[in-house]
């Protein structure tokens, strides 16, 4: 199946008692079609699509955990392994971009997650 066709939910678990009772406790935070990261342009887009860096469709997310502050302002972390290429960051916070659609922001930031930087993150499994 093409990934780009399943939706992607990202849920944040509200309840454990009861099967029944954690299934009405279930609130959508983000949901996409296929994942988009918040890049710096579009044509710092369009230069890591026309070199494979990003491809569209590749990027599957494993794990989400919720960053709670304290302040109400909380921070949603989503991994996303190098398990085929073109993922071009592995360890991102969710953002709305301009267009009000929620996008991938690399953690902490972009020059993190250069493929080959054994000082950088290189395929983030699991947050706690």
């Amino acid at each position: 199946r093409n990934m780009s066709t399943i939706p992607v939910l990202l849920l944040m678990f509200l309840g454990t008692s009861c099967p029944s009772r954690a299934a009405r406790l279930l609130d959508v935070l983000f949901e996409w079609k296929e994942m988009e990261y918040a890049f710096p342009s579009p044509s710092a887009r369009d230069v890591l699509v026309k070199t494979r860096a990003y491809i569209p469709g590749n990027s599957i997310p494993i794990d989400v955990d919720v960053w709670e502050q304290g302040n109400g302002d909380n921070q949603v972390f989503v991994t996303i392994p190098r398990f085929k290429p073109g993922v071009p960051a592995t360890l991102t916070t969710v953002v709305l971009g301009e267009d009000g659609l929620a996008k991938l922001l690399p953690f902490p930031d972009w020059s993190w997650h250069r493929e080959g930087n054994c000082e950088g993150l290189t395929s983030v499994f699991r947050v706690h």
